[in-house]
């Protein structure tokens, strides 16, 4: 499109971050799914209907918030999560007791499981497990994780300092180039 050209004392960076959609899952790259059925958090808010059965790929803190609402809500729910534990980073006994509070409310918890595909089947999304197994359900939600919208034009060619991914700011949100801050998701 058009370029327009703005003038400033400073420029504030707040692009955010939007769901990943990895490839080794079948995500083009455009972020197209593998199949129909196959969501991300982003496509999860805008449902206008419940599923009858969910199954979630990752069990980070995006993966438990959803396994958790749905389950309330009475979807049958299961989490695959290729470490093995929930919550990756998270305090062990945080995680221990998250597992416990998810299978009391009836989730179905595969941990140390990778999904090698997801296809489409009659009823919904079948996924491969890594033992060899399979899981169905009617949607199956991507929660890997989020990619950091870091590649804004012209932020490396002033030398701005971009490290996995996220800007790097001190205390005070500047990056290391003078006039330049950053806020939010964008700093990882």
């Amino acid at each position: 499109g058009d370029v327009c050209e703005l003038i400033g004392d400073a420029l504030l960076i707040a692009s955010g971050s939007e769901a990943a959609r990895p490839a080794w899952l079948g995500f083009a790259p455009d972020g197209t799914p593998p199949c129909d059925g196959v969501i991300t958090s982003d496509e999860a808010l805008k449902l206008q209907t419940l599923p009858e059965s969910v199954l979630i790929v990752g069990g980070g803190y995006i993966g438990c918030e959803f396994a958790s609402m749905w389950a309330d809500l009475g979807v049958k729910v299961t989490v695959v999560e290729m470490l093995g534990t929930l919550m990756g980073d998270a305090d062990e006994d945080v995680a221990v007791e998250l597992l416990r509070a998810l299978k009391r409310k009836r989730v179905k918890v595969l941990l140390g499981t990778k999904i090698e595909k997801l296809s489409r089947t009659n009823s919904g999304v079948a996924a491969e497990l890594s033992e060899g197994s399979a899981a169905e359900a009617q949607v199956a939600l991507v929660a890997v994780g989020r990619k950091l919208n870091s590649d804004v034009d012209g932020l490396s060619a002033v030398g701005v300092e971009i490290e996995k991914g996220a800007l790097m700011v001190n205390e005070h949100c500047r990056t290391n180039v003078e006039g330049i801050y950053a806020a939010g998701d964008v700093t990882g």
